[in-house]
């Protein structure tokens, strides 16, 4: 992925069209998370700028593993959030043991020590 990205940054036309398509599917998916009403004509030339981009099989091959590459970052993120809920968890369950209820079995059997003595 990495060694064709720059292969292709290398060429100052086929940087220029790539930067183009994705700063504007960019502002596209910016006006999603805004709520921003649709804009067709972005879209449509969102679209004919991908048609066109994928006709150089190096570009369509980047796209392709750019796809990829994004899935396994999600799929990292994942396992690492999963991951640290988990520890989350432990250090909860480790503190409960440690802390709470010893103090409360401590105090009970203070209690009790006091009343059977």
């Amino acid at each position: 992925y990495k060694k064709l990205k720059d292969s292709l940054m290398a060429n100052e036309d086929t940087k220029k069209k790539i930067e183009d398509f994705e700063k504007l599917r960019y502002e596209i998916q910016l006006m999603q998370y805004t709520g921003e009403e649709k804009d067709e004509e972005k879209n449509k030339k969102l679209q004919e700028m991908y048609a066109i981009l994928i006709e150089d099989k190096q570009i369509k091959e980047y796209f392709d593993l750019e796809v990829k590459f994004n899935v396994m970052i999600a799929d990292v993120n994942k396992i690492i959030a999963e991951s640290a809920d988990i520890m989350h968890q432990k250090l909860l369950v480790s503190a409960i043991f440690q802390f709470i209820i010893p103090g409360f079995f401590g105090a009970f059997a203070g209690c009790l020590h006091k009343a059977l003595c």
